[in-house]
């Protein structure tokens, strides 16, 4: 994701021992928008098929 200019990361040093952290760039930004709606749209789809009734008991 680093490569494909997604995030940029960065060491820092606490307590004694380094931490890499990263961030979003806008093009991180962007393409993580467009992931969550298509996975809202996935998500709704499984949930239409399965329905809102209960799933019955396998005891």
């Amino acid at each position: 994701m680093e490569r494909a200019g997604l995030i940029t990361g960065s060491w820092s040093v606490v307590g004694g021992r380094r931490r890499r952290t990263y961030e979003l760039t806008d093009d991180g930004r962007v393409a993580l928008s467009g992931e969550r709606v298509g996975w809202q749209e996935f998500a709704g789809a499984v949930t239409a098929a399965l329905g809102t009734r209960p799933w019955p008991a396998t005891s």
